[in-house]
């Protein structure tokens, strides 16, 4: 069964989510995803973990926006999709996806399909669990854009997007290049930023400006330093 299903609103208006924990879904259904949700509907400040489900344990998004969210340790049990799959036309602004596993086509972290586009975004430590899987961190179809995100590297390119301000992470947390998170193992996850994270002050401060988006994920203040952080999580300065 799925955890939640939301159609269209059909008025134009946006919706959202916000503050949500969805978590703890467990089928071998490969109907569409965990999650259902169509256009001019959202998620903000809400956290999708812990879930297994045949196909898109993370959701399925058709012309949405996510904002300031948390994917992690979802793991897809079926032979298609990924972990978290985004169409016609939805964005994300400042999420972050992390520590997921996929045994689909389309791997471990995120699906792009065509005219999506990712702002802030940060994607780190999925895993494509196929036996030949290269697809860990992010699988993208024609017309895809990536604005200032950070992104562990080793991925093969399914088609490449258009790119601008995208920095490659290392697989090492503790790295200089690496997110630095506070504490990405299972069981005691904390995917704040140290004060060294590579993430810090490297987003992009426009693509958020019409969003008001004030707070992070949980209530620091949005655009501390410099520019704003990438990912769900801004570090106090």
């Amino acid at each position: 069964f799925q955890t939640m299903n939301a159609w269209s609103n059909g008025n134009g208006l946006r919706v959202f989510l916000d503050g949500f924990i969805f978590e703890g879904a467990n089928s071998a259904s490969e109907y569409v995803g965990t999650l259902e949700i169509y256009g001019g509907r959202g998620l903000r400040n809400c956290i999708i973990r812990n879930n297994t489900y045949g196909k898109n344990p993370g959701g399925y998004f058709d012309s949405c926006e996510l904002i300031n969210c948390v994917f992690y340790g979802n793991t897809s049990t079926g032979t298609t999709s990924a972990i978290v799959h985004v169409a016609n036309g939805t964005k994300l602004y400042n999420t972050t996806i992390v520590n997921n596993v996929g045994n689909g086509g389309a791997g471990g972290g995120l699906r792009m399909d065509a005219g999506t586009e990712a702002y802030n975004v940060l994607l780190w430590g999925n895993k494509d669990n196929r036996p030949k899987g290269s697809f860990h961190q992010l699988y993208t179809a024609e017309n895809v854009k990536l604005y200032n995100c950070a992104i562990q590297t080793g991925d093969k390119v399914n088609v490449e997007p258009t790119k601008s301000n995208v920095v490659d992470l290392s697989p090492s947390n503790d790295a200089s290049d690496g997110p630095q998170f506070t504490n990405p193992s299972s069981g005691s996850e904390d995917f704040s930023l140290r004060s060294g994270s590579f993430c810090i002050d490297k987003g992009l401060d426009s693509a958020i400006d019409p969003l008001n988006l004030t707070y992070d994920i949980v209530g620091n203040k949005r655009k501390s330093g410099a520019a704003v952080d990438i990912g769900a999580y801004e570090f106090p300065q």
